[in-house]
């Protein structure tokens, strides 16, 4: 769950304002329930690779990851 502490100064010197980013703070928490996800928390890391291999010709190329770990899905990689 997000929050912002440093909003209850701004909620009387600026209520607009501050109406506006509780919202926003209250949206990012609704999505983030909606989702399954926690935005406090960091994702964690992806599992380290286990090799690197690279085709070039004429210009194009292709890079292929391989993961050392088969069992769970690992993320889609664009270059």
């Amino acid at each position: 769950m997000l929050t912002v502490a440093q909003l209850a100064p701004l909620k009387d010197r600026d209520p607009y304002l501050y109406e506006t980013l509780v919202k926003i703070v209250s949206s990012v928490n609704a999505t983030s329930q909606r989702a399954g996800v926690d935005p406090s928390t960091p994702a964690p890391a992806p599992s380290p690779i286990a090799a690197v291999s690279v085709q070039a010709s004429n210009g194009w190329f292709d890079i292929s990851v391989h993961r050392s770990i088969r069992d769970t899905p690992g993320p889609f990689l664009f270059c």
